[in-house]
This record gives structure tokens, sequence and C-alpha cells, in this order.
């Protein structure tokens, strides 16, 4: 009879994280890292919209110059079209990863159980690609992003306080 008089009491406290001005500030930093993230990849899909032209020339061109860029020598027999088109296309890849961000910053901010199970897929998919990355040398960059993607992991699922914040009330 106790027990279930503790759970009822359990069950109903309010949850204090309710509202986007009580999110934990640890689920902020992570909501404005996905913000930067979001305004970085519009920025790389612009350059490359913007400056696909010259990289293409770049690329075509790269077989008269000896800087070390032998691999890039493959892509002088494609069409330079193709090439441009290839382009755009990764540019309207980093555009969706730029959509997919800001949404999932937003969400974050408003503690929307979604965002915080896309955030986690996402710190793990990139965190996989550092890891795959790393393989052939490391640099300091990709060790801080690595962690990064672990803290993230990490905190959103394992932490009590962002489990609670979570949570549905």
């Amino acid at each position: 009879m106790e027990q279930q008089k503790q759970f009822q009491y359990n069950s109903n406290q309010e949850n204090k994280y309710h509202g986007p001005d009580n999110a934990p500030i640890m689920v902020k930093v992570i909501s404005i890292l996905h913000y930067i993230n979001a305004g970085l990849y519009v920025l790389v899909a612009l350059a490359l919209i913007i400056f696909s032209g010259y990289i293409v020339n770049q690329i075509i061109n790269v077989g008269d110059s000896n800087f070390g860029l032998n691999e890039l020598s493959n892509f002088q027999e494609l069409d330079e079209g193709v090439l441009k088109t290839s382009l755009i296309f990764m540019s309207l890849m980093f555009i969706g990863l730029a959509v997919l961000n800001f949404f999932i910053a937003r969400d974050l901010w408003r503690l929307k159980r979604w965002a915080r199970i896309r955030a986690v897929i996402i710190a793990f998919l990139f965190g996989t690609a550092q890891i795959y990355n790393m393989i052939s040398g490391s640099t300091l960059m990709q060790i801080i992003n690595l962690a990064i993607n672990i803290f993230i992991i990490g905190y959103l699922l394992f932490f009590q306080e962002a489990k609670e914040a979570f949570k549905k009330t």
C-alpha cells in the first residue's frame, strides 16, 4: 500500500523543466551547437554554388600543375557539366543538413523528445564518421569533434537531468 502511494506521489510530480525557458543549460548549449552547424552548412552550400565554376576549373586543370594532387587527375576525364551538377547536388545535401540541424536546435531548446532522439542519432553517425576518418590520421579538430559527439550522446542519453527535462508532463 505504501509503495503504491510512493508511486502515485512520484508520477504526480510536475516536470521542473517544463517549457523552453527552464531547459537545462547543457541542452541549450547542444541546441546552440546545432544552430552553429546549421549556419556553417548553409555557408558551405552557398560557397559550393557560388564557386562551382572555379572549383571545376581547378579540378580540370590540376594535371597542369605539380602540387601533389595526382589523385584528382581521374576527374579530368569527366565532363564539366557533370562536375558542376555534382557540386550543386552536394550543396543541396548541405542545405538539407542545415534545415535538419535548425529544426533539431529549435526543438531541443523547446524540449521536444523527437529532437533529443535525432540529436543522439546525428551525433552517433557523425562520431562514427569521425572515427573512420581518424583511421587514416587524426587532427586536433577531428579529436575535438569526436569528443563533442561523445559528450552529446552521453549527456542526452545517460544524465538524469537530461532525461527529466525531456519527460512528458
